[in-house]
């Protein structure tokens, strides 16, 4: 499986493109950690499910174990750990389709069948026949017993493992049955992906027109999707085209696109940190920078990049790159590594290409015997899976070996099929087409962009318009607002000086009328006490002379009474008698009084 998504460059892990696959059926794997932590917990609760529900947790654990021997075989294609991981997925794998089959669970049985093609391919991408033989078979059980999603996808993969093994009239046919499923169930991203390989499978067979119409098709559609990874990949397919069309600079042009979508990063212990369809970008901008004979600038790009990986493809790249700077001796061995794990892992359109690389260096070192072999050999595989691109560019090579070793009738005949082929391929008139249409997109976007920005200007005055009017409003608002505000608080603040004088005023008024209503009880009471007294005095003046009166005659009455005494005693009756009539009137006067 990883040897599979490397060979055809998708940007996906394996663990997240197998997952996406059987969503419904793997969830907890999506949902879980790493493969291995997947493992534990599905074998945990594995004797606790029966029937149709054991079946789909079977196909869960191998799909883990074959998700982990990908993981692992990025690094040694035939350790023991992969060979374990592959056996312990099997046996899983065969218990899931035996149940399935047994109860007749149908579903299952095409997810088995396709999930086996997957295993065999992870075995080896030699085992291709039998991965085409398993989901060849499964196609039946899914178009009728499952989703949509699951046969589209299925015809998906197996587009793109006729792609790797050649058989580009295939993978052409199943990637357009691919896309028509997955918008019939509206998934974009994944139309939008199957498209973009469409074009390149396209482009590999030498059908520029094609390549072109699909390919910005793709790439409309990618953006849709805002998906970056997408993005990424449609812009390749159009800068990979340019670059074989002739035209580098507009190729470089999308390898800026490409860096202002996902930004580099500097290798870390000989591997990459960045996406491997970077990866792929970074060698086309690099083999476009050597066309246009500025190695400084491919030899930057080159620093992302390690040199050596196991699917072969930097390889080329630094082989490139060494015979631009003159280094052939340093490219030679590169290229024959390039080759040989192309052929190793059986990728047809990578072998033909390196082998006639190779080709063209030893024809440089003049050493016509290598040269002849690996260019023929390019070209025989090329014959084969009928892609014209590479048997034009192994045609040109066997036609310049036949010329400088003397043999002018293969030399003519050669020469003749580069010529049909080129003229085909891309003839100048194709090219010319290809950088019209270019300028014609690039006018229109012009025009449209001018359409746009004049209705941007147009929004923007509108916009700037009411957000003067409102601007306005607002500080009048706000002016109304402050002013009423200060009015109000001009106000408050009288009304409550007015309340505090007031108030002050009440507490004077008070105690004044406090004050008042004790002075006039206090004069109530002089008054009261002054009329008493003057009552009294009266009463005291009114009762004196009487008893002035009555004092006086009661003294004289003593007197009298005391001569009148001295003058009985003296025997003066007459005497005594007249002081006792004396007595007498002085008593009535008292009595009077």
């Amino acid at each position: 499986m990883q040897v599979f998504v490397r060979s055809v460059s998708m940007n996906l892990p394996i663990k997240v493109f197998k997952s996406i696959f059987f969503a419904p059926v793997f969830l907890l794997i999506l949902c879980s950690g790493s493969p291995a932590q997947n493992i534990d917990s599905l074998l945990r609760g594995l004797s606790q499910v029966r029937d149709s529900a054991r079946a789909s947790r079977l196909l869960a654990i191998a799909d883990a174990y074959i998700t982990l021997c990908s993981n692992e075989s990025g690094k040694n294609d035939h350790s023991r750990e992969k060979d374990s991981l592959l056996a312990l997925a099997t046996l899983h794998l065969n218990e899931a389709d035996s149940l399935a089959r047994k109860l007749d669970y149908r579903r299952d049985i095409g997810l088995a069948l396709y999930q086996r093609g997957l295993l065999e391919w992870t075995y080896s991408a030699k085992n291709a026949p039998l991965f085409f033989e398993n989901s060849l078979n499964a196609i039946p059980y899914l178009k009728k017993y499952a989703e949509p999603w699951y046969t589209a996808t299925c015809f998906y993969d197996l587009s793109t493992r006729f792609h790797f093994v050649g058989q580009l009239d295939k993978a052409i046919l199943y990637a357009d049955s691919a896309i028509g499923l997955y918008r019939t169930i509206n998934d974009s991203i994944s139309t939008a992906r199957a498209m973009i390989w469409q074009g390149h499978y396209y482009f590999d067979m030498g059908d520029y027109k094609n390549a072109y119409v699909v390919g910005t098709r793709a790439l409309d559609a990618s953006q849709k999707t805002r998906d970056t990874s997408l993005l990424v990949l449609a812009n390749l397919q159009l800068a990979n085209l340019y670059l074989q069309a002739g035209l580098p600079h507009t190729a470089i042009d999308y390898l800026h696109i490409i860096e202002n979508l996902s930004p580099l990063t500097m290798p870390k212990n000989g591997e990459a940190t960045i996406p491997y369809i970077m990866t792929w970008a970074l060698w086309v901008g690099g083999d476009a920078y050597i066309k246009l004979n500025q190695p400084d600038s491919a030899l930057y790009l080159a620093q992302f990049i390690p040199e050596d990986t196991a699917d072969g493809d930097s390889e080329r790249f630094y082989g490139h790159l060494y015979t631009a700077q003159h280094q052939e001796e340093r490219a030679l061995p590169i290229f024959v590594r390039g080759f040989e794990r192309k052929k190793e892992i059986g990728h047809e359109i990578g072998t033909s290409g390196n082998a006639i690389e190779l080709g063209q260096v030893y024809l440089k070192r003049k050493d016509f015997s290598h040269a002849l072999y690996y260019a023929q050999y390019g070209f025989d595989i090329a014959e084969k899976i009928h892609a014209r691109l590479e048997m034009r560019d192994a045609a040109n090579v066997l036609n310049d070996i036949y010329v400088a070793t003397g043999d002018y009738r293969k030399a003519y005949h050669f020469g003749q099929l580069y010529k049909a082929l080129n003229d085909s391929i891309a003839s100048d008139e194709d090219r010319r087409k290809l950088s019209v249409t270019l300028i014609q997109n690039e006018l229109d976007y012009q025009k449209q962009q001018r359409l746009l920005l004049s209705k941007d200007n147009e929004i923007k005055q509108q916009q700037l318009s009411t957000e003067k009017i409102l601007t306005n409003v607002s500080i009048a608002g706000i002016i109304i607002a402050a002013f009423l505000a200060i009015v109000f608080f001009r106000n408050f603040r009288q009304k409550k000086k007015a309340n505090l004088l007031l108030e002050s005023q009440k507490q004077e008024i008070q105690t004044t009328l406090a004050e008042l209503k004790s002075t006039q009880s206090q004069l109530i009471q002089s008054e009261k006490m002054a009329s008493l007294g003057e009552l009294t005095a009266g009463v005291a003046h009114e009762i004196q002379n009487p008893l002035n009166f009555v004092n006086n005659f009661s003294d004289i009455n003593k007197d009298l009474l005391t001569e009148m005494k001295d003058e009985l005693a003296k025997g003066n009756a007459t005497a005594a008698s007249v002081l006792a009539d004396n007595i007498v009137e002085n008593e009535e006067k008292i009595n009077h009084h």
